[in-house]
């Protein structure tokens, strides 16, 4: 039986790598994986692919002296094209990011001191309505919130403001929320949390508060 040619060899491993790669793209793209990951994988079947054309190559000539030295250089000067051009096609790493998200975290955080300051700024404002009280008694009083509306002749809110909504838009994306839950379609990529589309509508605000803490 005559052995197959290295063309026949590649010929097969190159439909059998298209396959794959249709299927691994097919499958990656119905489990959710974004399109810079499914390129990626697409990339590997490749790699595997040229390794095993690598198997069946006919051994190079041996080089002796300055033509070794130069094949060498060659070799490294292609894969060093090859591996800095794959690099600028994958998502860049930007510091400046970084430290945008580091500094709006740190806007969040309240320092021991700060805690105390508004402490003792919430008990001076006691004092001054106790002190006021007892003067007055009377002129004085504390209502909720629906009735200083009501008496302002203003409705109290009902749902969500813009401005609450830009602000959870802002949380999603500073804490990293899509690494694990959806939003309007957006991240779930690890498929750890549930989809919050409509988590306001099913559960209570302290129901929430509950669940994450």
């Amino acid at each position: 039986m005559n052995e197959k040619s290295f063309l026949q060899k590649t010929k097969w491993k190159l439909i059998w790598t298209i396959g794959i790669c249709i299927v691994v793209w097919i499958a990656s793209g119905l489990i959710g994986f974004p399109g810079i990951f499914q390129w990626m994988f697409i990339g590997y079947v490749i790699g595997g692919f040229l390794f095993f054309i690598l198997l069946d190559a006919r051994p190079m000539k041996e080089r002796k002296g300055g033509t070794t030295v130069i094949s060498v250089i060659i070799f490294y000067i292609i894969l060093s094209v090859i591996y800095t051009f794959n690099g600028y096609l994958w998502p860049q790493y930007d510091p400046q990011e970084e430290k945008d998200k580091i500094a709006k975290l740190m806007k969040n955080v309240v320092t021991p001191e700060q805690k105390v300051k508004d402490l003792e700024a919430k008990v001076g404002e006691l004092t001054k309505k106790i002190e006021e009280m007892q003067i007055h008694p009377g002129a004085v009083s504390i209502a909720a919130p629906a009735e200083v509306a009501k008496k302002a002749g203003e409705k109290p809110s009902a749902g969500a403001s813009a401005a609450l909504i830009a602000k959870g838009i802002e949380v999603y994306d500073l804490y990293e929320c899509y690494n694990c839950h959806k939003v309007g379609g957006k991240g779930g990529v690890k498929r750890r949390g549930p989809e919050l589309d409509n988590v306001g509508k099913e559960f209570t605000a302290e129901q929430l508060k509950k669940r994450i803490l």
